[in-house]
C-alpha cells in the first residue's frame, strides 16, 4: 500500500452511502469477512511482472468476493476479466477508477461477479483440486487426487 499511497487518498472521494473503503493488509482469512466486502482490491506496485498474492487473490475468489487486481500472466491465467475480476494494468490509476465506479455504479454487477467468483473459485473449484485454503495451509491431503499420488 505505500507504493500505491493514492489509493489511500482515493478512499476519500469514493466514501458515501453504501460504499465504504477499508484499507488493511492483514487480513488472514477472507471467508469470515466475505460477508461485509462487497470487492477486493490488490494494490501492487508498478512492476508489470510483479505478480499479487494469488492465494490471497483465490481465497478472496472463493469467498465470493470479486476483485479489482493488476494484469498479469499468473493472474490471467487464473482468472477471467469480467467475469470473476476486473483487470488492470499495473499502476493505472484512471483504470482502477473506472473499474471501482462501474462495481460501486452497479452492485448487480459486483453480485454477479461474487457468485461467479464462488462458482469458479469455491470449494474444489472447477479441476477439483484443493481450495485455496488448503493451499495456503500447505495441504494437499483435502485432494483425493493429490493424496493418490
Amino acid at each position: 500500500i505505500e507504493e500505491s499511497g493514492w489509493l489511500a487518498e482515493a478512499a476519500v472521494v469514493f466514501r458515501g452511502p453504501g460504499m465504504s473503503m477499508r484499507i488493511d493488509e492483514r487480513i488472514d482469512e477472507p471467508g469470515r469477512l466475505a460477508a461485509e466486502i462487497d470487492v477486493v482490491v490488490q494494490a501492487t506496485p508498478r512492476k508489470p511482472l510483479e505478480s499479487p498474492s494469488i492465494l490471497a487473490l483465490r481465497a478472496w475468489l472463493a469467498a465470493g468476493v470479486p476483485a479489482i487486481t493488476a494484469r498479469n500472466p499468473s493472474v490471467d491465467a487464473l482468472v477471467q476479466d469480467g467475469v470473476d475480476v476486473r483487470l488492470i494494468p499495473p499502476g493505472d490509476r484512471n483504470g482502477f477508477g473506472r473499474a471501482l465506479l462501474r462495481l460501486a455504479g452497479s452492485p448487480s454487477l459486483a453480485v454477479e461477479m461474487g457468485h461467479a467468483a464462488a462458482a469458479r473459485h469455491g470449494r474444489r473449484g472447477r479441476t477439483g483440486g484443493p481450495t485455496a485454503d488448503d493451499q495456503s495451509r500447505g495441504s494437499l491431503a483435502a485432494s483425493p487426487r493429490a493424496a493418490s499420488r
